[in-house]
């Protein structure tokens, strides 16, 4: 493990860190939807079978008397077919990150997930001595919204792929799963998660308001899955509603350039968050911090590794 430190940023009482569940690769063309491959892969590269470079990123929000996860990665859980399929490269951990802040998994108090697709669920489970999916996070309240987990237990032909039960099931089996039904609920004060949908029905974009800044953080999800994402129409072929995707889109970056927030990508490999501007042309594009957070990690090199902003 290497003394790489996360990124950090102070956000009033709250200290964020950007933490990572290593890479993993999909299909650009679904990554980018309509959006022709000569424009998207002028900063996502594609390798020999058409996959993007994807970071699994959360986000650690601590505090005196807290400590919130935002997100658990994909694990190291589901076998060498798998992860050749989706080229996970195990390049660091959430505990290896974890262990960097010299804190470990059973420190967490809550975890948040946008969703429980595998890339986003993962490691809320780990196998344990008898190759059984174990609760990773013990001692954390772990929050879901209901639609997100009605999707999940009956998916359908299009999504049934993204789901997978021994990410989840052992977390609601243990009783430290809480399923939300309300449109925006409260984890603790200043901390909010919103449903808005689009990518999946439950989607949730977490919200966080610190009592000492005017300036909020605030965690996408796929809503906007990189910083190559943040112009309106680019958007996944994924995403189950994307009309709502859109609309979603324009409304909340216009709000978030306002505000001047903190936007945390949960898939962006070249940096972990950014700030929303517009170009010359009036498109929202994003303003990175702490660009090539991944590069001491990486054991590869990513040709022609884009470094600079969509």
């Amino acid at each position: 493990m290497t003394d790489r430190q996360p990124p950090k940023h102070q956000l009033g009482e709250w200290t964020l860190y950007a933490i990572s569940d290593g890479l993993y690769r999909l299909d650009g063309g679904a990554m980018f939807g309509v959006v022709p491959k000569v424009m998207w892969e002028k900063v996502k590269p594609a390798d020999e079978r058409n996959r993007i470079d994807m970071c699994l990123s959360c986000l650690l929000a601590v505090r005196h008397n807290a400590t919130v996860l935002i997100e658990a990665g994909i694990g190291s859980k589901n076998g060498e077919k798998f992860e050749f399929i989706y080229g996970v490269d195990h390049i660091t951990s959430i505990d290896e990150e974890l262990a960097r802040l010299g804190m470990k998994a059973a420190d967490i108090d809550h975890v948040i997930l946008s969703h429980l697709h595998f890339d986003h669920a993962g490691s809320l489970t780990y196998l344990d001595e008898n190759r059984k999916p174990a609760v990773h996070f013990p001692n954390a309240r772990h929050h879901v919204h209901a639609l997100e987990w009605e999707t999940a237990l009956h998916p359908s032909p299009r999504n049934r792929a993204s789901y997978l039960s021994g990410d989840w099931m052992p977390v609601y089996e243990a009783g430290l799963l809480d399923i939300h039904d309300e449109e925006e609920f409260e984890v603790l004060p200043g901390i909010h998660a919103e449903n808005v949908g689009g990518h999946t029905p439950g989607q949730l974009v977490v919200r966080i308001d610190p009592f000492e800044s005017d300036k909020p953080a605030v965690f996408v999800g796929d809503v906007i899955p990189t910083g190559a994402h943040v112009p309106v129409p680019w958007i996944m072929g994924y995403d189950l509603d994307p009309a709502r995707q859109v609309d979603l889109k324009e409304l909340m970056l216009s709000q978030w350039m306002d505000e001047g927030a903190l936007i945390v990508f949960p898939h962006e490999t070249r940096y972990p968050w950014a700030h929303i501007a517009k170009d010359e042309k009036g498109n929202f594009k994003a303003l990175p911090l702490d660009e090539g957070w991944l590069e001491p990690l990486r054991r590869v090199p990513w040709p022609r590794l884009p470094t600079s902003a969509a």
